[in-house]
């Protein structure tokens, strides 16, 4: 199984890694981790976030029938997570960003809490 798959997308005209997917044991599950810049990322006039289709596409390949996770987090702290379940059901293609990229409007996005037995070999992401 693959620990760590980085995610590419073109920035003026090169590609870059923006983000990875992997395998996180403790949550047993997949989770897609991107840093994001709230001021430069975050979509204003729907507030929310996009993803690129290509990423979501790997995440839900990667994770198969199984729930996965989608962890976007700030240099000052700030996390936004939400489930692979409900971007499939609330994600949409929204005019103002790029065609290739579906938005996930913010009251879809929040604080997660892991919920594990004592020996922490169980547990769910309660969203």
């Amino acid at each position: 199984m693959t620990d760590r798959v980085p995610i590419y997308s073109t920035v003026s005209g090169r590609e870059k890694v923006v983000g990875a997917i992997s395998w996180d044991d403790y949550a047993r599950t997949w989770i897609l981790e991107k840093r994001v810049i709230p001021e430069k990322h975050m979509y204003r006039i729907t507030p929310g976030w996009a993803m690129d289709d290509v990423h979501i596409a790997k995440l839900r390949e990667l994770a198969g029938e199984e729930e996965a996770i989608i962890r976007l987090h700030s240099d000052d702290g700030e996390y936004w997570i939400t489930s692979l379940t409900v971007w499939d059901e609330n994600a949409f293609k929204h005019r103002g960003i790029a065609k290739d990229q579906t938005l996930l409007e913010l009251k879809h996005w929040s604080d997660a809490i892991f919920e594990g037995t004592s020996d922490g070999v169980q547990g769910t992401f309660k969203l």
